[in-house]
């Protein structure tokens, strides 16, 4: 056994403070062999649905006043990408409510990306987030850390339909399902 021992001390305090003290020792059982404990297969589980490493290339295109295109080449998507960029000191990069819209392109697809109220005057840096592809149990989410470029936006592939990425829930069915959630 391993014993993990916590001296505390404390004021507990409510018209007068009155000083507490406590000594907390607990046995933690400590073995040589494998066997996997009763959360072994849910802890894979979440630890296999972390984020990973982008597989492909990315980048973003500054398209000026028509927003952001992140163009990943390498993965397949079948018209399924949503983008969660990570906020910023300085502001955030993207505007997290205006949907996002799906190009797909000849080597890969691109996502339309509206600019935050926020965006930064200078834009220095990679775009960092977290791109999922597909969705339900069989998506996939990555790290992304995309390069910005001035290019014109991705050619979508002839006969594909732009298609806005996301869960298509509408703000109605979005409350709704909180207000239910709140209920359970």
């Amino acid at each position: 056994n391993l014993a993990i021992k916590v001296e505390a001390n404390w004021l507990e305090c409510a018209d007068i403070c009155i000083p507490g003290s406590g000594i907390v020792s607990i046995p933690l059982p400590v073995s040589t062999s494998s066997e996997d404990g009763p959360a072994a297969r849910e802890i894979s589980t979440t630890l296999s649905n972390l984020p990973k490493p982008l597989p492909g290339q990315a980048r973003v295109s500054d398209l000026g006043d028509a927003g952001l295109q992140l163009v990943i080449n390498g993965i397949p998507a079948n018209g399924k990408a949503y983008f969660f960029a990570y906020e910023l000191a300085k502001g955030a990069r993207v505007d997290f409510a205006a949907p996002q819209t799906f190009v797909q392109g000849k080597d890969g697809f691109g996502l339309n990306l509206a600019k935050s109220p926020s965006f930064p005057k200078e834009l220095t840096g990679p775009i960092g987030g977290v791109l999922v592809v597909g969705e339900g149990r069989t998506a996939q989410a990555y790290d992304v850390s995309a390069e910005v470029t001035i290019a014109p936006a991705m050619t979508p592939v002839a006969g594909a339909q732009d298609t806005q990425a996301g869960t298509g829930l509408g703000l109605v069915q979005a409350w709704l399902f909180a207000f239910l959630g709140g209920l359970i």
